[in-house]
């Protein structure tokens, strides 16, 4: 166990009229002045590199906040990854990587979540609405997607609008078009089957569903 050489007395004696830019504890362990305070840092050798390196622990938290007795145990964690052939340095930037990829994963199930009115509006703004393309060519549809919307406004939305895409069964679907040719509009059905279609396919393109 590394000799502790500091306690509070002495950090904040030290903080108050500071003889270096840092102050050493035992074990590899700072406290380093940097703007807005003083924060602990780890000092370590890359075991794959031989390179000695600083790692912040705690780093958003300056001392006194971040306590002496904190400090060492996090320490004391950061030298117990010797060992693993890691460091600390490598060992946060793993946890970041895994953190963003975390926030990616949760994002793309949040986008697989979407209402069938949200993909709807999606769709309706990406390929019903009337524009120009990148290859100069005119892209949606003339009424920009008017009759579309209130189809879907009245025969889609009021059972199905607010019930996430990727839980739609084909019985919903059939059971629209069903309640649409009972009316006798085999035409209405066909072609709101048809747009149907266009809107799963932009959500399947964009990995929605």
């Amino acid at each position: 166990m590394p000799k502790e050489l500091l306690n509070d007395f002495k950090i904040r004696a030290w903080i108050k009229q500071p003889s270096g830019t840092s102050i050493h504890d035992g074990g590899g362990l700072y406290l380093r002045l940097r703007a807005g305070g003083a924060y602990w840092s780890l000092r370590q050798v890359n075991p794959l590199t031989g390179k000695r390196t600083w790692a912040a622990l705690m780093a958003n938290q300056a001392y006194p906040q971040a306590s002496l007795a904190e400090a060492r145990k996090a320490a004391a964690a950061g030298r117990a990854l010797s060992p693993q052939n890691t460091d600390v340095v490598r060992e946060n930037i793993a946890k970041r990587v895994a953190k963003k990829a975390q926030h990616v994963a949760a994002e793309l199930e949040q986008q697989r979540r979407l209402t069938v009115r949200q993909v709807f509006e999606r769709w309706a703004s990406t390929e019903l609405a009337p524009h120009i393309g990148g290859d100069g060519k005119r892209i949606g549809r003339k009424d920009g997607g008017q009759y579309v919307r209130e189809q879907f406004e009245r025969r889609v939305f009021v059972t199905l609008g607010d019930i996430a895409i990727m839980d739609l069964r084909k019985a919903d679907i059939l059971a629209i078009l069903d309640a649409v040719k009972a009316e006798g509009k085999l035409r209405t059905a066909n072609v709101l089957l048809a747009d149907l279609k266009q809107m799963f396919r932009f959500a399947a393109e964009r990995e929605i569903i």
